[in-house]
């Protein structure tokens, strides 16, 4: 499916010449003889080994890629060599002269890829006008256009017997989906554009041109232009026998084999990669030592999604974490020595001392007691089995140590033995 918009700066009738430029390809699925539920893309390995991966598929239907050329102004269209110079005549006739040189998707010769490229083109056509509408809000496909002049008046006007462009007609209008989509035009996320010719299903926006023609058109909206233009013309079309593009030489007869009229041929130039942050050992989702490149295909659909691979991740943090903090804890003797050594380092750090020193004893060993995890209320102490809660044993060593900071610090990190069971890190 092509749209295009052009623009003009000259007269509505006469020689014109292309001052701005937007062509959006989109590329759907047509079914595969061989390959019913969707053309795989086969991964081999180049070791000999007789490894082969499929890596993605595109079933039919799906609208898989879109090749986007322009905008450009004047100054891109002549530094890419882009140049159009079009005839109407008022007898319903026109040619594209030449000189002439308009962007394309094709196969690169001797390969399998189809890229944007620029041809040389001359053409003869005939040329009709329609009514007055307005711009679409939509392209055929029913995608948002991306004419800024959506929703303006506009005119319609028609396309037919041109060898290099679509056919199109001066009075936009839905048409049936094309007979080869059988299953219809879908988006990836599964949004239905539009349901199959055989169930009534038709194109979700119009197949048609429009123009607009003036001296108050105000300037390009390409972006690039240092003048105004007097024309704009935009056309949507679609593979069929209404545009008779993407059909082949031979309109009726099947020339590619495939049980169908149509025969365009897309080569795929490049398919989905999943980028692996090979910096962080928790990101490996292959529990070696990292990945160099990109893995090629949807690693995270191939896994379950992405809520299945946060699980994994998860996991796989949990698994490190756990083995790291065993191992510490094994190192301090055990978990009870492991809490007490903890504890006893932040009653010993400048956080406490600071703390104390502006709050004093009984605010601060509270504190410390809740955020190791201590017993806030009755009712919490009376859970775990305490005989008072923090605020109270922090009252006790206030009186102890008279508010003496240091001395309240040596009293919590005071050992089980010596406390006899009683001190701030012994309890914790």
């Amino acid at each position: 499916m092509s749209v295009i918009s052009f623009m003009f700066a000259d007269e509505a009738a006469g020689n014109w010449k292309l001052t701005g430029l937007i062509v959006d390809y989109y590329d759907i699925a047509r079914p595969h003889p061989d390959y019913p539920n969707g053309v795989p893309f086969m991964l081999k390995d180049s070791y000999g080994y007789g490894i082969e991966v499929e890596v993605a598929n595109v079933p039919a239907g799906l609208m898989f890629n879109r090749t986007l050329r322009g905008p450009w102004g004047d100054a891109a269209l002549q530094a890419a060599g882009i140049n159009l110079n079009v005839n109407l005549y008022p007898d319903g006739t026109g040619v594209v002269g030449e000189g002439s040189y308009y962007p394309d998707v094709d196969l690169i010769p001797g390969t399998c890829i189809t890229t944007g490229q620029i041809f040389p083109i001359t053409d003869s056509f005939n040329w009709e006008d329609g009514q007055e509408t307005v711009f679409p809000y939509v392209n055929m496909i029913g995608l948002p256009s991306m004419n800024v002049r959506a929703g303006q008046t506009a005119y319609g006007l028609g396309v037919n017997g041109s060898s290099v462009f679509d056919n199109w007609t001066a009075t936009p209008q839905q048409i049936p989906t094309p007979s080869a989509l059988t299953s219809g035009i879908y988006l990836s996320d599964g949004t239905v554009l539009s349901n199959p010719a055989s169930v009534g299903g038709v194109t979700a926006g119009e197949w048609g041109g429009y123009y607009i023609a003036g001296d108050d058109l105000g300037p390009s909206t390409m972006g690039t232009n240092d003048f105004d233009i007097n024309f704009m013309l935009v056309w949507n079309a679609i593979d069929g026998p209404e545009s008779e593009s993407g059909i082949g030489d031979l309109l009726g007869e099947d020339e590619d084999g495939d049980g169908t009229d149509f025969d365009r041929t897309f080569g795929v130039p490049f398919i989905s990669a999943t980028y692996i942050n090979n910096t962080n050992p928790l990101c490996d989702i292959t529990g070696g030592a990292g990945l160099m490149y990109p893995v090629a295909g949807d690693v995270v659909d191939a896994l379950g999604g992405s809520d299945a691979l946060a699980a994994m991740l998860t996991g796989q943090c949990l698994a490190t974490t756990s083995a790291g903090v065993e191992a510490t804890c094994e190192a301090a003797g055990g978990v009870a020595n492991m809490v007490y050594g903890q504890c006893v380092a932040q009653a010993n750090g400048d956080d406490f001392a600071a703390g104390c020193a502006y709050a004093g004893v009984t605010a601060a060993v509270t504190q410390a007691c809740v955020d190791a995890g201590g017993p806030a209320t009755a009712e919490e102490a009376a859970a775990v089995g305490s005989p008072f809660t923090c605020g109270e044993l922090a009252a006790q060593y206030d009186t102890e140590t008279a508010g003496d900071c240091a001395a309240a610090a040596a009293l919590a990190a005071a050992s089980c033995e010596d406390s006899n069971g009683m001190s701030l890190c012994c309890l914790s």
